[in-house]
């Protein structure tokens, strides 16, 4: 597995979010999720992996979601999070996040935003999703202290 087995749109938005020095954090609740993250070479774009061997509860709990809110040190209200799973959208609905579901076979009326393909998410429509989800939110208090 290298770089090359990136879903389609990935590269060019953790690229993106990175330029402009969006926190990102990875909420996988797979045992090999940081074996693939390495095969892939994209470990130095993400400010947390939540190690899932310390979560209690699986999705559709919320918890490893709002770990990586902490983790982060940013307030649930100020994240989104990106899912493929069905367990995965329930978690995030359960939170303050904002959510955006990836494929097929999710529902649209489930989630604050949904494309078919990773190929259609781009970081100007996430920010305009978010900004549409949090209209007239202050986000000066976002960041947790610490």
């Amino acid at each position: 597995m290298t770089r090359n087995h990136l879903l389609p749109g990935i590269q060019l938005l953790l690229e993106d979010c990175k330029k402009q020095g969006i926190k990102m954090g990875i909420a996988s609740s797979s045992s090999n999720a940081n074996t693939v993250i390495d095969a892939l070479g994209i470990r130095s774009f993400f400010d947390c992996i939540v190690d899932v061997r310390k979560i209690k509860k699986g999705k559709p709990d919320p918890e490893i979601f709002l770990t990586a809110a902490d983790q982060l040190k940013v307030k649930p209200y100020a994240c989104v999070a990106i899912e493929d799973g069905e367990a995965g959208i329930k978690a995030i609905n359960q939170t303050d996040m904002v959510s955006i579901g990836v494929g097929k076979h999710l529902r649209e009326e489930d989630v604050n935003f949904y494309v078919y393909s990773t190929a259609d998410l781009h970081l100007k429509t996430i920010k305009e999703v978010f900004e549409k989800a949090r209209k007239g939110t202050d986000y000066n208090s976002a960041y947790t202290k610490n």
